[in-house]
């Protein structure tokens, strides 16, 4: 029984020591755009829908990834994954007219910055999930 419990601990462990860890957030609005809920596409999956002042992790393998909230090109981060490393990309609701609807705009964050805004906020909600490969999405 012990043996079996160590072997599935080392298990995780090797599955997990091949990904970083990317988290995806969106700070809380109270008025504008409040209630728009951008896609987010990570390597042209779409994978979520980020509701207002909430945030999710994905684990991606090392590599170029990109992350993405809309179909404008312009709207793309790309990221070259290290093993074991964390990230932070923040979506951002920005308009073409001023005015309207919004659309998602990801921004790179530096991890100490990021981290204070992520405190704030609240686990996305499982409803929001859209990933087809849902086990690379980290529930919390």
């Amino acid at each position: 029984m012990k043996v079996m419990m160590i072997l599935a601990l080392l298990l995780v462990q090797s599955v997990h020591e091949d990904t970083s860890t990317v988290y995806i957030y969106r700070n809380k609005k109270l008025i504008w755009g409040s209630a728009i809920e951008p896609p987010v596409y990570v390597d042209g999956v779409e994978v979520a829908r980020m509701d207002n002042g909430r945030y999710f992790a994905v684990r991606l393998k090392r590599g170029t990834h990109t992350i993405q909230s809309s179909n404008y090109q312009q709207t793309t981060v790309k990221l070259d994954l290290e093993l074991g490393e964390t990230y932070f990309v923040r979506i951002d609701l920005v308009s073409d007219v001023g005015w309207g609807p919004g659309r998602g705009r990801p921004t790179l964050v530096q991890p100490q910055v990021a981290r204070t805004e992520v405190h704030k906020l609240r686990y996305l909600g499982a409803d929001k999930i859209r990933d087809a490969q849902a086990e690379r999405i980290l529930i919390q």
